[in-house]
């Protein structure tokens, strides 16, 4: 049988398929989340948003709704980081630069929201106020990573 790859496990090729156009981005991320920055994916985007409201039941079958506005919201982004491509001579794993770049852009370092682009119009902006992670698969050193994101409401 022949090999196609060879080498270390859990090095990563990217390799650019030009017959598909017309793709759209799925998620972005500013500041610059990408894979030869960060030698990671993004591989899920969750959104939660709630109102904040009463409802009064009263003794003649009556209900009232009282509307406050908003809660803050929250925004979760997945990913999966690589141990290195298959070019690269760098030690650093893709977890180490993905904690990296939670510790540059966290609430505490950074004053600004981080602004994730959903599709190419939809923007929600949030505040980095967490990180989890953990290894998927040590044999491929898939390390699975995820941000948690506050978002506050806008003023109507």
């Amino acid at each position: 049988m022949p090999i196609f790859f060879q080498g270390v496990p859990g090095r990563t090729a990217a390799l650019p398929d030009v017959a598909a156009q017309g793709s759209v981005t799925l998620v972005t991320l500013d500041p610059n989340f990408d894979w030869a920055n960060q030698r990671s994916i993004i591989t899920g985007v969750g959104v939660a948003l709630q109102g904040n409201y009463q409802f009064l039941h009263t003794l003649g079958n009556d209900v009232y709704i009282y509307a406050f506005g908003d809660r803050v919201g929250s925004v979760t982004i997945s990913g999966l980081s690589m141990a290195a491509d298959c070019n690269s001579q760098d030690t650093s794993h893709g977890a180490e630069m993905a904690l990296e770049w939670y510790n540059e852009n966290r609430l505490a370092s950074r004053r600004e929201p981080i602004r994730v682009t959903i599709g190419l119009q939809t923007v929600i902006e949030g505040f980095l106020v967490g990180t989890s992670g953990d290894i998927v698969d040590p044999a491929s050193r898939l390390f699975r990573f995820s941000y948690q994101l506050a978002v506050i409401p806008e003023k109507p």
